[in-house]
């Protein structure tokens, strides 16, 4: 079982990740970021940049509750990957994902919600670790 791991500073906990098209799409063509996550999110969310490198497939608008209020936002199909091992090679999760457009400048690149926690087993602690758990 692929397992992923570091440290958190207490307040959040970043990590490298990978994008893809779903997939459906013609080969795999990834796109690396930095992702934040979030217990707190119900879906995960992709930065325009690697939204618009990728060229995901929209899915409509959906309105989402932000920090500045109600805004309607893209939704777009992936699929993502996190480093495991040595290399740091990208293991997909065997689904593809439906998550909106992370449209607030933040710091990082993707936002991963519990639509992608809740296939895995996460944990942290105070001492400063956590792991994730495929």
């Amino acid at each position: 079982m692929p397992v992923i791991e570091g440290r958190h500073n207490g307040r959040q906990i970043l990590t490298r990740v990978f994008v893809a098209p779903p997939a459906t799409a013609a080969g795999l063509v990834f796109e690396a970021g930095t992702a934040l996550i979030d217990t707190g999110a119900t879906t995960s969310l992709v930065g325009q940049n690697i939204a618009r490198k990728l060229e995901l497939p929209p899915r409509g608008k959906r309105q989402m509750l932000t920090a500045r209020g109600a805004e309607m936002v893209m939704q777009f199909r992936f699929m993502l990957g996190f480093p495991v091992g040595d290399q740091g090679q990208p293991y997909l999760l065997d689904a593809d994902f439906t998550g909106s457009e992370l449209i607030v400048q933040t710091g990082f690149d993707v936002i991963v919600g519990m639509d992608v926690l809740s296939r895995c087993a996460f944990s942290m602690s105070g001492g400063g670790h956590w792991s994730l758990s495929f």
